[in-house]
């Protein structure tokens, strides 16, 4: 994952998604875990490169790591009516919140899910050739990040990944 960013990065990405993340608790009882991502996530804002990453699926009130990055910006998710959604990790960490879906209890979509690509092989493909309607913070980090882009390229000398953020 840190080489991923940094990679990225120094090939010109101004933004950065990522759809993981260990759950909060974990990530503070193990010390040291994750510091080649957390430098990563450093690196990349240094550069200017906002890096928005999904809050987490464990209805928490924190985001998971690497979201907790003080640096990254920590996206929750909301339903169709815009309310937070049950699975969403929450709290004042959580910077920005989008669409990700209802995230029912049925298999094969949900119409309150977000339309994503998966492998037609994968089980949960459904039969509909490599779509399938998901719900998650993963769903909800990429409209972030989309956003982001489209701030960059309004702004492209000015987007620092503060000024995104800020937006």
């Amino acid at each position: 994952v840190a080489r991923g960013i940094c990679f990225a990065v120094r090939n010109g990405a101004k933004v950065v998604n990522l759809s993981l993340g260990q759950d909060p608790v974990s990530s503070v009882i193990v010390s040291g875990r994750g510091a080649d991502t957390n430098r990563a996530v450093a690196f990349a804002h240094a550069r200017g490169a906002a890096v928005i990453i999904a809050a987490g699926n464990e209805s928490f009130p924190a985001c998971d790591f690497p979201a907790s990055h003080a640096k990254a910006l920590c996206a929750g998710a909301v339903d169709k009516r815009g309310l937070r959604a049950r699975y969403s990790n929450f709290g004042t960490a959580v910077g920005v919140v989008a669409p990700g879906g209802f995230g029912g209890l049925t298999e094969c979509g949900d119409d309150d899910d977000v339309w994503s690509t998966i492998l037609p092989t994968s089980q949960r493909d459904c039969g509909r050739d490599g779509y399938e309607a998901l719900a998650g913070t993963s769903m909800a980090a990429p409209h972030v990040a989309g956003v982001a882009a489209l701030i960059v390229a309004r702004f492209p000398k000015r987007a620092t990944a503060d000024f995104v953020y800020n937006r």
